[in-house]
Parts: C-alpha cells; structure tokens; sequence
C-alpha cells in the first residue's frame, strides 16, 4: 500500500513540475471562441432535415443526446483527476 501512495504522489509531483514549466515558458491556454456548440447544433439539424425515415430521425436523436453525455461524463471525469494532485475537491461539484 505505501508503495502505491508514493507512487501516486510521484506522478502527480511529476504532472504538476511539468505543467509549471509549461507556464514558465510562457505558453498559455489557448482562447475558447465558443463558436464550436452554435456549429454543433447548425450541422445537427442539416443532418437531422437529410433523414426522411422518423424511425431513423429517432435513433440519429438518440445517438447525438447518448454522445453530449459521454462528453459530459468525460468533462466531469477530467474536473475529478485535474482536482486530485491539488486536493481541491470543491470546485468540482
């Protein structure tokens, strides 16, 4: 069992000693334009007015909402393990 916590605090030292150096080169998060949902939903309604059959127009519906959730999970997913070296659980929820 220590081994694993000393493991685990070695690669979290490790990933937080190379995010600092990436700021200390001067690279910064790159600017989000908030563009990309506006497009999200202009080429999902041209796909969804594309289908004729509304069996078919049901399953694409389903398939796009079961996708936004696995992003959704997967953006949750990454707030939980951007949060664990810091221990700043909080913010998450």
């Amino acid at each position: 069992m220590k081994e694993v916590i000393e493991a685990q605090s070695f690669i979290a030292n490790k990933i937080m000693n190379t995010l600092n150096e990436c700021f200390k080169l001067g690279e910064k998060p790159l600017k989000f334009s908030g563009r990309l949902p506006a497009v999200s939903v202009e080429d999902f309604r041209k796909k969804l007015a594309e289908i004729q059959s509304s069996v078919a127009r049901r399953i694409f519906v389903l398939a796009k909402a079961n996708h936004l959730i696995h992003l959704r999970i997967g953006e949750y997913l990454a707030l939980v393990a951007a949060a664990d070296p810091t221990e700043r659980y909080g913010s998450v929820y």
